[in-house]
């Protein structure tokens, strides 16, 4: 096992080995759950081969990634300090079977606009609610508690769209935005 960043090599020189002594387990990329739940950050443009590139193809297709990335448009984020309104109802996990993973419709009330433009006073949020089978700790804030939140149009996250979406908070209407404030951010 080889592993690069931006097209470098990056850790040990190379790992060896067979498959004996492994247990079965999900593919894990990133931290792992069971040491860190919270500890999310965001991987693009990854690429698992069934054969050694050498490191002149790594740094070709990593070339490649990163023009692709920087030619990406840039999501208008908005921060905010908002107050929860109302949150969705929580999905069990036998709801969603054989996923775990699923977001909430919240609604918040925004008392201060902290950066970028947004014209809506009462917005309609989706957050993590589940993360790996485990309620998402911001599933323990309660209707009437403030927090800053990292809005972004849900619209645009493709990656969301898989995902089970609880969305049963009546009020407001309009435009549906996703907090990708951690934990859960991807």
């Amino acid at each position: 096992l080889r592993t690069y960043l931006d097209g470098r090599p990056v850790g040990s020189p190379a790992a060896s080995g067979d498959f004996f002594p492994w247990r079965a387990r999900q593919l894990t990329l990133g931290g792992e759950p069971e040491v860190d739940a919270t500890a999310r950050g965001h991987l693009s443009h990854l690429a698992i081969h069934a054969r050694e590139l050498a490191p002149a193809e790594v740094a070709v297709e990593a070339e490649r990634a990163l023009a692709a990335l920087a030619a990406m448009p840039r999501l208008a984020a908005v921060e905010v300090e908002a107050v929860l309104l109302a949150r969705s109802r929580v999905p069990t996990l036998d709801e969603i079977s054989p996923y775990t993973e699923a977001l909430v419709v919240e609604s918040w009330r925004v008392e201060r606009v902290l950066g970028g433009e947004l014209a809506e006073r009462e917005v309609r949020v989706a957050r993590w609610a589940l993360v790996d089978a485990v309620p998402a700790p911001q599933m323990a804030i309660r209707p009437g508690a403030r927090s800053r939140l990292r809005l972004e149009p849900f619209d645009v996250q493709p990656q969301l769209e898989s995902l089970f979406l609880s969305d049963d908070a009546t009020r407001p209407s309009g435009t549906l935005w996703y907090d990708s404030s951690l934990p859960g951010a991807r």
